[in-house]
């Protein structure tokens, strides 16, 4: 049978339109936090009305190299800051610009990697993007800092080096790592996870990743020593940071903008302190064996299961790292999703899987209950997991001011102490 040109171009911009609609759908599944609260105000161009929602971002984004210096993570407080000079207007404008440039990375990699593949197939990968409760749903529940960025640049990575570009590949992922050091954690084994596949069929692959990758350790290795010797000292930092970040108006703020600061300046000491919360958080190993479920669920629904040794190397591995040294086991959730769709994306490109009949109707029931346990959290991964913690008798996540306490008694002197009185009122 012959297809007109008409028919064709009906097609394509059919295609358009889906693509479309799922960038909507996942540009309102991040904000309708802020979108909700804005349409009940009545009020749409009211940044304040999330101020609190806010805040602990905020305070992370205002260690840039305008105010601060060549801090480490500063660049995403600098691309805010240039955005404008108000800290709520600016983290909201680089929350929405780093949204924008995720959902089109999600959508250029499934125009590229999913347009040959049957369309049962291709409608159910981007219905994931939708509705999967790690993705951009969990987003909605927590913006989470510059994760949004940060996986924008390794999705970037993956379209470069999928385009036979691994340098400029190496390249976006040191940009993520300037915001975030889980850009190397995620991104260089999700990016050797992908040249291995490619490898299998006669591709350029590992062979033409590698010195990039060694020149991209090289590179944050040589980052990060430059940045400890341009840091400003710990009080100079704390006072730049309290300078630049709006005055708290409650004892929480002030307690989410003093950890902020904390986990920013503490280095060894933060990271201390950080992994102390997962000992003293007495739901935590259920939140990692929830993890693990959610994690290796998404790997199923998705199709990669099988390919176990990629699975782990690139997923299970940097997702169980992170919530070892860190905390946020919501947010580590949301990587390792992300992660298990990109390399899903490649698998399906290449071939090695399909989603039909019976394994279908498996993912779409899979999907079905991990939307109904909910979105991920900041210090839970969902819904089911807070509700379990609370069945099985266990405490809610404790506050700020209590782990911090129980973890670093002097923490705060250590932040009010280095900055003088401005550390408990603020400056502005």
């Amino acid at each position: 049978m012959t297809v007109t040109p008409s028919t064709g171009r009906k097609a394509g911009t059919g295609r358009y339109i889906v693509f479309a609609l799922v960038g909507g759908a996942m540009l309102i599944d991040t904000f309708r936090l802020v979108l909700t609260t804005m349409l009940r105000a009545g009020v749409l161009p009211t940044i304040g009305l999330a101020k609190e929602w806010m805040y602990y971002n905020v305070t992370f984004l205002s260690a840039n190299y305008v105010d601060v210096g060549f801090v480490r993570r500063g660049l995403g407080g600098t691309i805010a800051r240039l955005l404008s000079s108000d800290p709520y207007m600016g983290a909201f404008l680089f929350h929405l610009l780093s949204l924008a440039a995720l959902i089109a990375a999600f959508l250029i990699l499934g125009w590229r990697m999913l347009a040959a593949i049957s369309t049962q197939n291709r409608l159910f990968m981007l219905v994931f993007c939708m509705a999967s409760p790690q993705l951009f749903l969990g987003w909605g529940n927590d913006i989470a800092r510059t994760d949004m960025a940060v996986i924008g640049c390794i999705l970037f990575a993956v379209i470069a080096l999928v385009g036979d570009r691994p340098g400029v590949a190496a390249l976006l992922l040191f940009v993520g790592s300037l915001m975030h050091e889980t850009a190397i954690i995620f991104g260089l084994p999700l990016l050797f996870a992908v040249a291995m596949v490619r490898s299998e069929y006669g591709l350029r692959g590992l062979r033409g990743l590698l010195p990039y990758a060694i020149g991209l350790i090289v590179g944050v290795v040589a980052t990060a020593l430059l940045q400890g010797a341009l840091t400003p000292d710990t009080d100079v930092f704390i006072r730049r940071m309290i300078d630049h970040t709006p005055r708290p108006t409650t004892q929480w703020l002030t307690d989410l903008r003093d950890c902020a600061i904390y986990m920013m300046v503490g280095g060894l000491r933060g990271l201390r302190t950080a992994m102390c919360y997962n000992l003293y958080y007495q739901a935590y190993p259920l939140m990692i064996a929830f993890t693990l479920f959610v994690t290796i669920a998404n790997g199923v629904i998705l199709g990669v299961e099988r390919r176990w040794v990629l699975f782990v190397l690139a997923i299970v591995g940097p997702t169980l790292f992170m919530d070892l040294v860190a905390n946020d086991l919501g947010r580590w959730v949301k990587f390792g999703c992300a992660g298990t769709w990109v390399l899903s994306a490649v698998l399906h490109e290449r071939g090695a899987v399909s989603l039909h009949g019976r394994r279908l109707v498996t993912s779409v029931v899979l999907l079905g209950m991990l939307f109904v346990m909910g979105g991920a959290r900041v210090h839970t991964v969902n819904g089911a997991s807070e509700a379990m913690a609370m069945a099985l008798g266990y405490p809610a996540a404790p506050e700020v001011a209590d782990w911090m306490t129980h973890c670093d008694p002097a923490w705060r002197s250590f932040v009010a102490g280095r900055a003088g009185n401005t550390a408990t009122t603020g400056s502005r």
